[in-house]
């Protein structure tokens, strides 16, 4: 007997990963009777068999899918599969996703995660990464809003009939059961009028073979879209946190910054493959990897083989956050790469940050075992986490301004003024994390203070004033009194301390605010840590408390000392999370010496940009484009001005609170050129990819950019 007719249903669905092995040695191209088809297993064949639609098509009138849910677009070719999936790839690119989903999938996410947080334990399948896949898929769809257990009782009927492959009657018949009470839904809400916008409202307009849409095919379409749109996500999401809880290298990499949500995500993919096979029908005689197919042959190109070959990657079946090249095919590829890959990836991505952000100490507790093969994910991942990562009491959730009167007012040096401020309502404040920073508006404009006393004091908020004799902290130095009423916004954390072995801080003068939190809960921790704190003795808020701290901070006095060498000040192990705040100098100073041994990059937070604000436009600047991607419109960015200035000027609103570069605000998405950052918002990472850019600041690099405006 060959090796694939040795393979049952029930080893591809326990975990067929080992077979998939055997296959790529020893029979790549074989027959595989359970699943009548044969089974291409090597990356390269498989990526030929998805890359040529002539020789290797989707039409399968006769496949488990197509005749459980009819034609659709995943098993067709031709004009028909380019009609059906131009409205879903219109609404589904990844700028529109973007405009359109990422503020609901982003509050979505973050309800089921707070929801979650005290409980200290979850099912992160059924009671997190379902339903934030439901309620992305029913907005988008238009469907009406839809019980997760509902959603995936028809998921998991409409999956045990796509893979039916032995054609058994009773298997069918809830697929077909699940099918009609899809058809019936879909046939109401048309009636009843999709909501516009929507992928609904889109279907019944679409023109194929001299017609329109019939009810069925429209029906097949949400079918499809019930099955990518909730199953990718949730496993997705699943394999991520699963790997992210059973394997302490990943969990090290995401602590030290090395790994992000994304990288996560794009790993994911690969090792799991939610999605296991492409299906294909030769239509003219083949050879392919040695063997010689006949036309009529029904070839599964098995996408999560082709993710784990050996001839392709390095330690396949290792999750390694840090691999570089993800250039995988958990997606498919060609014309019918899946349309849906860019929401998947933006709530997998979302789900990730929420979970990180709800609960980073979180750990498996109970079976989280994957199954299937053609869908494979994980039924449930059991997680709880200790009571310190928990709320420790309840508070009003951030508002966009808030009333607020000072409490206390204080000399924390020559220089530095301190400010308690208590809520005006004498309600609970939110709760805020170390390197968090409020907007403090006075008469004299807008500006960003640090939190710098005890987050777990809900009654109020300390911060320090450093007196630069203009502006807003002039302003406050001056006419501020006890009693006084001020509005405030946030807070808002660009900073935030993660998980780390070890830290460095590095703080100058008033960049000591953010960094004296830090220090506290680097110390509660009780990790590694140590603290050079440089500057001038008149504007060194909280130098005494803190030399109390002993061997682990320093102060530098630069008037009696000058400035310090960092390199024969400084002793740092691998990992070590490097945090500083100051002056530009010190800051461009700590990013080469973290540069040059080779910890990951600092986490840096300016409250003036380097060189000052007022020099946001340099000598020597030139003109340049950018085009608004909604409308078209060309408008010309001038030498002497910035973007935001001209998409004001042209009356296009765009919402920016500091204009200096510091608040985040302002960030807009860049669908091409390339930008030139001058922001201190955005880490080196998200500068490397050119996504987004802060208008209120940054230029291009290029002739032109393209905005998502």
């Amino acid at each position: 007997m060959s090796l694939g007719g040795s393979i049952t249903l029930e080893d591809l669905e326990t975990d067929p990963y080992p077979w998939y092995a055997r296959l790529r040695r020893g029979e790549p191209v074989c027959w595989v009777p359970v699943a009548r088809a044969v089974f291409v297993t090597r990356w390269a064949d498989v990526v030929r068999v998805i890359g040529d639609d002539r020789v290797f098509s989707a039409e399968l009138a006769g496949s488990p899918l197509s005749m459980t849910i009819g034609r659709n677009l995943l098993h067709s070719d031709g004009d028909y599969h380019a009609a059906v999936r131009a409205p879903l790839a219109a609404a589904l690119r990844p700028s529109r996703v973007r405009k359109t989903m990422a503020g609901l999938v982003g509050e979505l996410a973050g309800e089921l995660a707070g929801g979650l947080r005290k409980r200290g334990e979850a099912d992160l399948v059924g009671e997190f990464a379902e339903r934030l896949s439901v309620g992305a898929l029913c907005e988008i769809t238009g469907l009406p809003p839809l019980p997760a257990e509902t959603m995936r009782g028809w998921f998991t009927a409409i999956a045990v009939g796509a893979a039916n492959f032995d054609r058994d009657a009773g298997k069918q018949a809830v697929a077909d059961a699940a099918s009609g009470e899809i058809d019936d839904l879909v046939s109401a809400q048309l009636r009843r009028g999709a909501p516009p916008d929507s992928l609904l409202a889109a279907l019944p307009g679409v023109e194929v073979e001299g017609r329109k849409l019939t009810g069925a095919e429209i029906s097949a379409t949400v079918k499809l879209l019930i099955v990518g749109g909730m199953q990718e996500p949730r496993d997705l999401i699943g394999q991520a946190m699963y790997a992210y809880c059973t394997d302490s290298r990943v969990r090290a990499a995401v602590a030290d910054g090395s790994a992000t949500e994304a990288h996560l995500v794009e790993e994911a993919l690969r090792w799991g493959s939610p999605v296991g096979t492409a299906t294909r029908r030769v239509t003219e005689p083949v050879e392919i990897g040695g063997t010689e197919l006949a036309p009529g042959t029904v070839v599964a190109a098995v996408l999560a083989s082709a993710n784990r070959d050996e001839a392709r990657w390095v330690d396949p079946d290792r999750f390694d956050p840090l691999r570089q090249d993800l250039r995988h095919l958990a997606f498919g590829g060609g014309f019918h790469a899946c349309v849906g890959a860019p929401l998947a990836r933006l709530e997998a991505t979302t789900a990730v940050a929420a979970l990180l952000r709800m609960a980073p100490d979180m750990e498996l507790a109970g079976d989280g075992a994957a199954h299937g093969w053609e869908f494979r994910g994980r039924a449930a991942l059991p997680v709880r986490w200790p009571p310190t990562t928990l709320v420790r009491r309840q508070r009003k959730p951030v508002a966009a301004t808030r009333a607020m009167v000072v409490a206390e007012r204080t000399s924390e040096c020559a220089t530095v003024l301190g400010l308690r401020l208590v809520p005006a309502d004498g309600a609970a404040l939110p709760e805020w994390a170390p390197g968090a920073h409020i907007d403090v508006h006075t008469p004299a404009g807008v500006r960003q203070y640090s939190l710098c006393g005890d987050p777990e004091d809900a009654g109020g908020w300390r911060i320090a004033v450093l007196d630069n004799g203009k502006g807003v902290s002039a302003w406050l130095h001056a006419s501020l009194r006890v009693g006084d009423h001020l509005e405030i916004t946030g807070p808002r954390n660009h900073l935030g301390l993660g998980d780390a072995p070890a830290y460095l801080f590095v703080a100058g003068g008033i960049g000591i605010t953010p960094i004296r939190a830090m220090v506290a809960a680097a110390d509660a921790r009780g990790v590694p840590w140590q603290l050079l704190y440089v500057g001038r003795e008149s504007g060194m808020p909280f130098a005494d408390e803190l030399r109390a701290y002993g061997e682990h901070a320093r102060v530098w006095l630069t008037g009696e000392r000058g400035r310090p060498d960092l390199h024969e000040e400084l002793v740092t192990a691998d990992g070590t999370a490097v945090y500083c705040c100051g002056p530009p100098s010190l800051v461009s100073a700590v990013e080469a010496f973290a540069a040059a041994r080779g910890l990951p990059p600092v986490r840096v937070e300016r409250f003036a940009l380097p060189g000052g604000a007022e020099n946001v436009l340099r000598a020597g600047e030139r003109s340049f484009d950018v085009v608004l991607h909604e409308s078209g419109r060309r408008l010309r960015v001038g030498a002497d001005e910035t973007v935001l200035q001209a998409l004001e000027r042209a009356e296009v609103l765009v919402p920016s609170t500091c204009r200096q570069g510091t608040c985040g605000s302002c960030e807009t998405a860049v669908l091409d050129g390339e930008p030139d950052h001058r922001d201190s918002v955005l880490s080196h990472e998200e500068r490397a990819a050119g996504e987004v850019l802060m208008v209120c600041v940054s230029r291009a690099r290029t002739p032109a950019l393209v905005l998502d405006l």
